[in-house]
């Protein structure tokens, strides 16, 4: 037997958002410090904000970005949440991570001032994003 579990992220309606499709860039990467003032893993129970704006195609103008995440060097299991970083966190996860494995998933995050967060509820781990389109 398998549990499924789905989270109804959004919707696309007329009159909505444009999406416009980018050849996939990296714009975060803490393995590297793209993105990220330094190498370092992100710690268990943390947030990491991700600049999008001017980045990897993205417009200032856009809503929301989609994304694809990745995480690595899983030293805890645990979750990761992407969000807008403004209000109150969602409880629900984009990227359930574990020990020895590296995990990619496709998000679709909204926009605030520019910019998504990333909480990371196990850890430390390096956390990578590319971003793959935009809403505007």
């Amino acid at each position: 037997p398998v549990n499924v579990i789905v989270d109804v992220v959004g919707y696309l309606g007329s009159g909505g958002a444009l999406f416009t499709a980018l050849d996939p860039a990296r714009i975060l990467d803490t393995r590297s410090a793209n993105g990220v003032p330094g190498t370092t893993k992100a710690a268990p129970d943390s947030t990491t904000t991700v600049a999008v704006a001017g980045r990897g195609g993205v417009p200032a103008e856009a809503t929301s970005v989609v994304v694809t995440l990745t995480t690595t060097g899983v030293q805890k299991d645990g979750y990761v949440t992407a969000w807008s970083g403004s209000g109150t966190r969602p409880g629900v996860s984009d990227v359930n991570t574990w020990v020895g494995h590296d995990v990619a998933n496709l998000a679709v995050v909204r926009l605030a001032a520019g910019a998504f967060s990333l909480y990371s509820s196990g850890g430390p781990l390096h956390l990578v994003a590319d971003v793959v389109g935009y809403y505007r």
